[in-house]
């Protein structure tokens, strides 16, 4: 379910999470966390693909785990570690978050976008 705008760029070995919006001429260079909407030349991520959850009827306490998720994970500046560490306190039992907590556990080639 993840959408790509026109003439994206993607490197090769890149994985790209479910849900994802990569916004038009952009380009990717690094994963692309599920749930998240990303834009520009090397891409950068802007938040949670809001619109795109919400036309695929999350319901909005899935919706707002994510955004507090994405706040933890990718604007708190802690580490990874931390990050996951709060986000299981914060928002156990939502299966969304945990999908986000397994891809950045993942084995990445490149990193992942930020």
């Amino acid at each position: 379910h993840a959408i790509l705008g026109g003439l994206v760029a993607i490197h090769q070995f890149i994985r790209i999470g479910a849900y994802a919006f990569i916004g038009g001429k952009s380009g990717l260079r690094m994963d692309m966390p599920p749930y998240m909407l990303a834009f520009g030349a090397p891409a950068k991520l802007y938040g949670p693909n809001l619109v795109g959850l919400r036309r695929h009827g999350f319901p909005r306490a899935t919706i707002q785990a994510l955004k507090n998720s994405y706040r933890i994970m990718f604007r708190s500046g802690m580490t990874v570690a931390e990050a996951i560490e709060t986000i299981r306190q914060e928002a156990a039992g939502v299966p969304e978050v945990e999908n986000l907590i397994q891809f950045m556990l993942g084995r990445s080639k490149r990193g992942v976008t930020r």
